[in-house]
């Protein structure tokens, strides 16, 4: 039986935060999840709409999920 490897994703501090993820650690703690994110900034500008401020009604974002 092959062996599991188990990756954890530590959430960013705002010192450790990327240069183009550091606005969103402007205001304070940006919570668990965006600061995980930040950990590639390519995929939180992708994502953060659909987890952050609503910018998307919540109808539309369950729409996209279920796509």
């Amino acid at each position: 039986m092959p062996q599991t490897r188990e990756c954890t994703v530590r959430p960013l501090e705002a010192a450790q935060a990327p240069l183009l993820t550091r606005r969103h650690f402007a205001q304070g703690d940006p919570g668990p999840l965006v600061s995980s994110l930040a950990q590639v900034p390519e995929l939180l500008e992708i994502a953060l709409p659909f987890i952050g401020p609503p910018a998307l009604s919540r109808r539309t974002k369950v729409i996209v999920r279920i796509r």
